[in-house]
């Protein structure tokens, strides 16, 4: 049986899902709000055959328990929190706040129940514990590795921000963790990549919330790669061509797309990416290069969790083909 985790709004593991079931073999999905669903039951106990214990599941009549399990995808998983408190008294607001740390807290535990329950890293397409890691983790792994990066600081100073901007020239600001969208009164805001001016930095106070900046590199193009067990899917795309998208591609313009085309790194390339992804204990994700107009290829950051449709469709790799493959085989 394989097990999918992942969150109810994701298509490309429906897409998968089809790729398993066109071949006949036993699936079943979790997604992030099924554990407060009528229609699921799960209970997870020490055992005295296993050190880990053992979890079953039951999911709309079908059943799984962790013995079961020949192979489990974590996609992503409790990506948010529904609390139903709507008034916009402060007080409540608050209290809202706090039962969603609690809750997210509470949920990541679980969901770290699931990974310890299933220890044989060869069942695995990424694990729960290596889905968030520091983008500086990240980029003094890519470092070592013989990468060429961004410069980049992290800080609250501003003194310290404009000595940055002066040795750098160009500066950006970007989230520390993985971008997610914020939704307040049926609004949707998305926390893009964004280039800092002096008016910007003239209008902080001498100190602020502890923010990542980097050195902003001019480029030729943007390049997305998707990696699967040891091999690097490849695209190029010309976001620079657009004002747009030219400092965060993912500031989509629908009306003038970027150009999107398959794209083959430098083998030298590939391997470190390869050795790179094995570092950071994972054999699945989605990295972000810049090839600049100096000719080097800059590193930017891995999402174990990316997505990966938009490096499939374009460039025909059927990549959610290649994902079913890799979690049929036993």
């Amino acid at each position: 049986m394989i097990l999918i985790v992942s969150d109810h709004t994701d298509t490309s593991t429906s897409v998968v899902i089809n790729w398993i079931e066109s071949k006949g073999k036993a699936w079943i999905r979790l997604n992030d709000f099924d554990f407060e669903s009528n229609g699921v039951d799960f209970i997870y106990s020490d055992s005295s055959s296993s050190s880990q214990g053992l979890f079953s599941l039951v999911i709309n009549g079908q059943e799984i328990n962790s013995n079961q399990i020949r192979k489990i995808w974590y996609r992503r998983f409790f990506a948010s929190v529904a609390i139903n408190i709507t008034s916009a008294n402060e007080e409540r607001a608050a209290m809202k706040a706090k039962v969603e740390g609690f809750v997210v807290n509470e949920k990541h535990s679980l969901k770290n129940v699931l990974a310890n329950t299933v220890p044989d890293e060869s069942k695995w397409l990424n694990r729960p514990v290596n889905s968030n890691i520091n983008k500086i983790d990240q980029l003094v792994a890519a470092k070592k590795l013989g990468f060429d990066i961004p410069g980049h600081m992290i800080t609250n100073n501003k003194k310290h921000l404009i000595s940055f901007k002066q040795k750098c020239g160009k500066i950006i600001v970007k989230p520390l963790y993985n971008i997610r969208s914020i939704s307040i009164r049926h609004k949707t805001y998305v926390p893009f990549t964004s280039l800092i001016s002096e008016t910007f930095i003239e209008k902080l106070g001498e100190h602020f919330f502890p923010s990542f900046f980097q050195e902003y590199i001019e480029k030729q193009y943007e390049i997305r790669t998707f990696y699967l067990n040891g091999i690097c899917y490849s695209m190029a795309m010309f976001s620079q061509r657009n004002d747009k998208t030219t400092i965060d591609f993912r500031n989509y313009d629908n009306n003038r797309p970027n150009r999107r085309v398959p794209y083959k790194l430098p083998s030298d390339i590939e391997v470190r990416i390869d050795t790179f992804m094995k570092a950071m204990g994972l054999n699945s994700g989605s990295l972000d290069f810049i090839y600049a107009t100096n000719g080097k290829y800059y590193f930017l950051e891995v999402n174990p969790v990316g997505q990966f449709g938009m490096v499939s469709y374009p460039c025909n790799y059927y990549l959610e083909e290649k994902i079913s493959n890799f979690l049929m085989h036993e």
